[in-house]
């Protein structure tokens, strides 16, 4: 029986997109209700639970100080496959105005 949710090489490969300059085929595919934690003390940091909220609070929090936007390269992956969720871990390097 093949996996009913996307394999961790997909979901590396999906997240991959998320390091380029047209992440939409990565946004394209994650839910409007995702539920999304970033970690930290940071104004960015917390818990949000659509695609929107992150993408305003979040993502738009470091866009606003960062001289190009984000790009985020895949660290590591755990669950797909046969389980209904994942967990991705992403980091960065950029630079500041």
């Amino acid at each position: 029986m093949s996996p009913t949710y996307p394999s961790i090489d997909e979901i590396r490969k999906l997240c991959s997109h998320l390091g380029t300059n047209d992440a939409s085929p990565f946004f394209d595919r994650v839910s409007p209700n995702v539920e999304w934690d970033v970690l930290g003390t940071h104004p960015a940091a917390g818990h949000f639970t659509t695609l929107s909220d992150w993408k305003k609070g979040a993502l738009g929090v470091i866009n606003d100080v960062l001289k190009e936007p984000l790009k985020l390269s895949v660290v590591n992956v755990t669950g797909g496959g046969d389980q209904a969720w994942a967990v991705v871990e992403l980091e960065a390097a950029s630079v500041s105005r």
